[in-house]
């Protein structure tokens, strides 16, 4: 395997990884119609809280820099109460 076919590899999982944010922020979307219909709050500090520590013990079995991980869940779920707050 040469590099080419490595940076190849790469743009594959990135495009995975577009393909999954987008199926996430269409849950997203609809978890804030359900939210809405109801007449409950967006901003749910313990899904929060449980999301991202769900996300850090899966980054540390995955051998991944959980601050990293952190950081990009961070801005997902901002995203996330960006969108449903629209």
């Amino acid at each position: 395997m040469n590099l080419e076919d490595l940076r190849t590899k790469i743009d594959v999982k990135d495009k995975q990884i577009i393909r999954l944010i987008s199926r996430r922020m269409k849950l997203v979307a609809k978890i804030g119609v359900f939210k809405k219909d109801k007449g409950d709050k967006i901003l749910d500090l313990k899904r929060e809280e449980e999301v991202l520590n769900s996300v850090k013990k899966t980054a540390n079995r995955a051998g991944i820099n959980i601050n990293m991980v952190l950081k990009i869940w961070k801005i997902l779920i901002r995203e996330a109460k960006k969108n449903q707050n629209e």
